[in-house]
């Protein structure tokens, strides 16, 4: 797998989402989660650095506490 993984199911930017979800698997050491826009999941994304979570949202204020 690669460890950044972006899918925009609708064509949609990662710029539209208003929201996301976080998950983390210590299983393979991946975070991965949700894109969502108005309520609806736009698509899904993946990744091993937390801080990429950040630059492919820069909208969004993550809260890592």
């Amino acid at each position: 797998m690669k460890t950044n993984f972006l899918d925009m199911w609708y064509g949609d930017s990662p710029r539209d989402a208003d929201k996301i979800d976080i998950f983390f698997c210590d299983c393979d050491a991946v975070y991965r989660g949700n894109i969502y826009k108005a309520g609806k999941i736009i698509g899904d994304y993946a990744t091993a650095d937390s801080t990429r979570i950040e630059t492919m949202f820069p909208q969004l204020k993550i809260n890592w506490g």
